[in-house]
């Protein structure tokens, strides 16, 4: 007998730029219909100067916000670079056409929109002059012009059965370097 499972995948916290020297509270998530959680956050410089990092806190709650720390970490501290978009980037689409392309197969790239919330972020899988394919599609239309910055980073966090709810705190330690940050929530809600 095969086993089925039901997999909920949401948008928990969308694309927005946090200040340097700011922090971001997250939305709290209900976990209580959860046999298992996982929590993928993305961040991304969007400035193309040297930072220092963004401290990110996973907190979960067996009760009413009643918030522990289930985990902190910082991300890399880098000089982002920026190249801009040299045609518009369609949705579907899995080549940009870029004015600079100098980031290595496997890169984590973001492309900012100017909707912060519809930017993305994606993988190169090869470059050429002027162009990088990417591992998938990108998902948003976006338009001639927009910057595409370095060293976007991401996690992948389990939560715990008994937590009935989480949320991230993103600090931006950084004094000069805004970043954006955005996370999403996969649940397991029945096991037949």
């Amino acid at each position: 007998m095969a086993l089925t499972k039901t997999t909920t995948i949401s948008q928990t916290d969308a694309w927005a730029a946090i200040a340097a020297g700011a922090m971001r509270v997250g939305s709290t998530h209900d976990l209580s219909g959860s046999f298992s959680s996982l929590l993928y956050i993305d961040v991304a410089p969007i400035e193309a100067v040297a930072q220092t990092g963004l401290r990110i806190t996973v907190q979960v709650s067996y009760a009413d916000q009643l918030w522990d720390t289930l985990m902190e970490f910082k991300s890399n501290s880098v000089t982002s670079t920026l190249t801009t978009l040299d045609a518009e980037a369609a949705s579907g689409q899995k080549v940009l056409s870029v004015a600079l392309q100098s980031q290595d197969v496997g890169s984590y790239l973001f492309i900012k929109d100017g909707t912060i919330g519809d930017s993305e972020l994606v993988i190169v899988q090869a470059f050429a002059a002027g162009e990088y394919t990417l591992a998938d599609n990108v998902i948003n239309t976006h338009a001639n012009g927009l910057g595409v910055y370095s060293d976007a980073q991401q996690w992948v966090i389990e939560l715990p059965l008994a937590a009935s709810i989480a949320r991230v705190l993103y600090y931006n330690v950084d004094t000069d370097c805004d970043m954006a940050s955005s996370s999403h929530l996969s649940i397991v809600t029945s096991l037949t």
